[in-house]
Order: C-alpha cells, then sequence, then structure tokens
C-alpha cells in the first residue's frame, strides 16, 4: 500500500479549519469543483474534480476533529483519505491530510502526492482569502 500525507500549517482557529474541511461550498474551493457528500457515518457521495467524479463514503467523524472517507473512480481499486485537526507548538491549526491507497494503486501514488499539494495549496489560499475579506 502506498500512503501520501501532507501536513497544512494554517492561521486559523480549529473551529475555522473544521468549517473549511465540511462546509460544501468551501471544499469546493480547494477539494474538488463538485463535493457532495452526507458527512456521517455511512454517508455516501461524491466528488468531482477535472471531470473525474470519485463515488465516497465516509468512515467515521470526529467533531471538530476531522473525518475519513474511502472513494474510487469506478472499477479503480479504493483509497482512503483522513483529513485531522490538529495544533502545532506556535498555536496554529495543523490539518493532516493522509490517503492510503489499496494494493493495485501504482502509479496513483505519485499523482495522488501531486494533487494533495495542489489541494494543500488551494486550501491555505481559502484561508488567506477569507482572512483577507474580514
Amino acid at each position: 500500500m502506498e500512503t501520501v500525507t501532507r501536513h497544512v500549517e494554517l492561521d486559523i482557529s480549529p473551529d475555522a479549519l473544521w468549517s473549511a474541511i465540511t462546509d460544501r461550498e468551501t471544499l469546493e474551493a480547494w477539494l474538488g469543483e463538485r463535493v457532495d457528500v452526507d458527512l456521517r457515518p455511512g454517508g455516501t457521495g461524491v466528488i468531482v474534480d477535472e471531470g473525474v467524479t470519485r463515488e465516497v463514503i465516509v468512515h467515521a467523524v470526529d467533531e471538530g476533529r476531522g473525518w475519513s472517507f474511502e472513494w474510487r473512480v469506478d472499477e479503480a481499486p479504493v483509497s482512503v483519505v483522513s483529513f485531522e485537526i490538529s495544533r502545532n507548538d506556535e498555536g496554529a491549526s495543523v490539518l493532516t491530510i493522509t490517503e492510503t491507497m489499496t494494493a493495485g494503486a501504482g502509479a496513483r501514488a505519485e499523482a495522488g502526492s501531486f494533487r494533495w499539494d495542489l489541494c494543500a495549496l488551494l486550501l491555505w489560499a481559502c484561508t488567506v482569502a477569507v482572512a483577507f475579506v474580514r
């Protein structure tokens, strides 16, 4: 199995970060052009990005701390994604994004790494834009 992990430090409160990873409109600004997920354990939905539709099944939701889900494209192997909120020593919020690709994912790990780099950058830009508007 291949795992991709990204840590994104953000100068926002954990509550604001929770909104950024659960609010549909905000998710659509950084995770996919369309995000429609029933955010409860066992909930289902879709995430569409660059014309690719990923089917989603929510595994767990820990209110204010994170959530995890599996997603797949068509008959491709499943991967599991988790978002976890913490704080660093300086008090900034940290989002840890981890994607574990199941056996058979092969070259998807490299593509997944680039995808999460881009998502992390977009998430950071969203939080900066919100802070700037305030």
